[in-house]
């Protein structure tokens, strides 16, 4: 007989979306929340109290393609703060290059 370990359960506490995931995952999911205008949340585990924050990047951005939200807002990352700790999600910039001329 195979024992199959319950799925691990997850909500966002910014939009209130359930997941669940197999219980061998061993990452934080994120999906992209409606209340973050599109850009990828991590979940949380249901029951913990959590504040999410979307940060903006500052820094200068030369012919990089930035993460975006649905309003057109450059960002670097959304941040999830529990009394535990917190988890992020960095929005790294991608570098383009021009092979055209080579």
């Amino acid at each position: 007989m195979i024992l199959t370990p319950p799925p691990n359960a997850w909500v966002c506490t910014a939009c209130g979306r359930e997941f669940l995931a197999a219980a061998q995952e061993h990452r934080t999911p994120l999906h992209p929340c409606p209340a973050m205008k599109g850009l990828m949340t991590p979940f949380t585990r249901p029951g913990v109290a959590a504040a999410v924050r979307r940060v903006a990047r500052e820094d200068y951005s030369m012919g990089q393609e930035l993460q975006r939200d649905e309003d057109g807002k450059v960002a670097m990352a959304v941040v999830v703060t529990r009394d535990d700790g917190e988890d992020r999600a960095i929005l790294a910039p991608t570098a383009v290059v021009d092979l055209r001329g080579l």
